[in-house]
């Protein structure tokens, strides 16, 4: 059975959060503008450590804004590892795998890449090999293709050993059992993306809205509040799809995993 993902128009923007009250990762009172136009004002959010956090927002939300500040490309002195404020230090535990990573190349191999700048050779051969990238390690930079290119990334940020991994709209193109092997062993996870699909790989969810939290709350408070929230904003293909099957008495309860459902009404 083939089914066509339908993508609503939305109003606002959408952030959806893994977290606690304190997490390893704290943006406490973050107001950011760019020029005169306000992206963030007054914002809170709380990363709690070994968690799967997904954002979510329309192009324009801030997404890429809000990893620039985490990454220190923009100035801010509202946001904390560990308690203690972004500095190159705590930053160096951060991974993030962005939108256009050839930017962010600085070696003229792959080799080069992966060794920078004191990664041995046991430690390249090692992360090339959990991402079955071995025999392109040799392969120049500007010889890699796209889907390549985004494994380099991924290699470049897993080999620093980081205790946070963001992927600034690309966790697309990687398995995403494979990420949530990663998370399962530790890693924090941080996915921001414009992919409604996506929205339910994490547990803990927080709607954002003008700069502000929205709405926030576990998964199932999540599928609770369904109506409320599709008033605002857009919802993931499964949910939609489960809503209509219910609405004909398909099925009596919304799914969160296409493959239970597919099972279940088989």
């Amino acid at each position: 059975m083939i089914f066509s993902v339908l993508f609503k128009k939305t109003r606002g923007c959408a952030i959806m959060i893994v977290g606690g009250f304190m997490g390893l990762l704290d943006i406490k009172n973050l107001t950011f503008k760019y020029n005169d136009k306000e992206v963030f004002n007054d914002l809170n959010l709380y990363i709690r450590k070994g968690s799967f956090t997904t954002i979510f927002g329309n192009n324009n939300c801030g997404k890429t804004t809000l990893v620039k500040l985490i990454m220190g490309l923009e100035n801010t002195q509202s946001i904390y590892f560990n308690n203690h404020p972004l500095d190159r230090k705590n930053r160096s535990k951060i991974g993030v795998v962005w939108q256009n990573p050839r930017l962010a190349f600085i070696g003229k191999t792959v080799f080069e890449e992966l060794s920078f700048p004191q990664n041995s050779e046991k430690e390249v051969l090692t992360v090339a090999s959990k991402l079955n990238m071995v025999d392109i390690l040799n392969t120049p930079i500007n010889k890699l293709s796209e889907k390549e290119e985004y494994l380099v990334a991924l290699a470049t940020a897993l080999i620093r050993k980081p205790e946070i991994l963001i992927f600034d709209g690309t966790l697309a193109y990687f398995s995403s059992r494979y990420i949530k092997s990663l998370n399962k062993k530790g890693l924090t996870i941080i996915n921001l993306t414009t992919n409604p699909d996506e929205l339910l790989l994490g547990t803990y969810t927080i709607f954002l809205t003008a700069g502000k939290v929205f709405f926030r709350g576990g998964r199932q408070r999540l599928l609770n509040n369904l109506e409320n929230l599709e008033k605002q904003f857009s919802m993931p293909f499964i949910i939609d799809l489960s809503e209509k099957l219910m609405f004909y008495d398909l099925i009596d309860k919304p799914y969160t995993s296409m493959q239970k459902l597919i099972d279940d009404l088989w």
